[in-house]
C-alpha cells in the first residue's frame, strides 16, 4: 500500500512540476487545455453481458467525468480516449481532470512521462521512448505503457499515439485503457469504436486492442520507409 501511495504522490508532484508546460525549442507548449470549452473525453465500458454494441460516452467537462467514474465504478474493461484538436495542440482535458484519472485508478509516474510527449511536435530524440514498458503491481495486476507512431500518408508526418493499459491475470476482464490520440476522430479511434462493438471479444482477449492500434498505421509506415528509400536512391553517388 505504501508503494502505491508513493507512486500516486510522485505522479501528482510531477503534474504540478510541469505546470502544464513542456520545454520545446520555441519556449514551451501547454500539455492540457485550460477550460471546458476545450474538453472532450470518450469512454467505452465493456462487459461480457452487454447486449448490443457498446457505444462511446462523450464527456464534455470535469464534473461529468467525476460523476461518470463515481456512478459507474464497475466494469470488465474501460477504454478512455483523450485527443488533441491537432497533433501539436494541448490534450482536450484539463490538468485537474487528468488528476482525477490518476487518483481514481492509482496510476503511477510512468503514465505522466507519456503524457508529457503531447502538446508539441515529436522530436527525433523522443524516438527511443517508443518501446513498451511493463511493470507488475503488488496486487498482481500488470501495467503497460507505450508510444506508437501515427504516420500520415499524404506527407508522412509522424505523430504520437500514447497507450496505457492495466490488466490483471487474477481477475480476467478487469482492464483499463487510456489512449492519447494526436487528433480528433483519428483513424485509430474510429477502428477502436468499430471493433469494440463486439464487447465479448475484448473482455476475453485484452491484447486485441493492442493489435487494433498497432495495425492501424502499419501500412503507412511501410509506404513511409519506401518513400525514404526512393529519396536515398535519387541522391547523387
Amino acid at each position: 500500500m505504501a508503494e502505491n501511495r508513493d507512486e500516486t504522490n510522485l505522479a501528482r508532484q510531477l503534474t504540478n512540476l510541469v505546470s502544464l508546460k513542456v520545454p520545446t525549442s520555441n519556449g514551451g507548449r501547454s500539455i492540457f487545455s485550460k477550460g471546458p470549452e476545450n474538453f472532450q473525453v470518450s469512454l467505452i465500458d465493456l462487459d461480457t453481458y452487454t447486449k448490443g454494441p457498446a457505444e462511446p460516452y462523450i464527456i464534455r467537462n470535469e464534473e461529468q467525468l467525476r460523476e461518470y467514474i463515481k456512478s459507474r465504478p464497475e466494469h470488465q474493461a474501460r477504454i478512455i480516449s483523450i485527443c488533441c484538436k491537432n497533433s501539436i495542440t494541448p490534450l482536450l482535458i484539463t490538468q485537474s481532470a487528468m488528476q482525477i484519472l490518476l487518483d481514481r485508478y492509482d496510476i503511477g509516474f510512468e503514465f505522466m512521462d507519456l503524457v508529457q510527449s503531447f502538446g508539441r511536435k515529436p522530436q527525433v530524440s523522443d524516438a527511443g521512448h517508443g518501446r513498451m514498458t511493463i511493470h507488475r503491481r503488488r496486487n498482481g495486476a500488470y501495467g503497460a505503457v507505450f508510444k506508437s507512431y501515427e504516420v500520415i500518408e499524404t506527407n508522412y508526418t509522424d505523430r504520437w499515439v500514447g497507450v496505457f493499459n492495466r490488466f490483471s491475470p487474477e481477475r480476467p476482464g478487469q482492464n483499463l485503457w487510456i489512449i492519447l490520440h494526436p487528433k480528433q476522430n483519428s483513424e485509430a479511434q474510429q477502428r477502436i469504436e468499430s471493433a469494440t462493438k463486439h464487447a465479448l471479444d475484448f473482455c476475453n482477449n485484452p491484447s486485441l486492442l493492442h493489435l487494433v492500434i498497432l495495425s492501424t498505421y502499419m501500412g503507412n509506415w511501410r509506404l513511409c520507409i519506401q518513400s525514404i528509400g526512393e529519396k536515398i536512391e535519387e541522391m547523387p553517388g
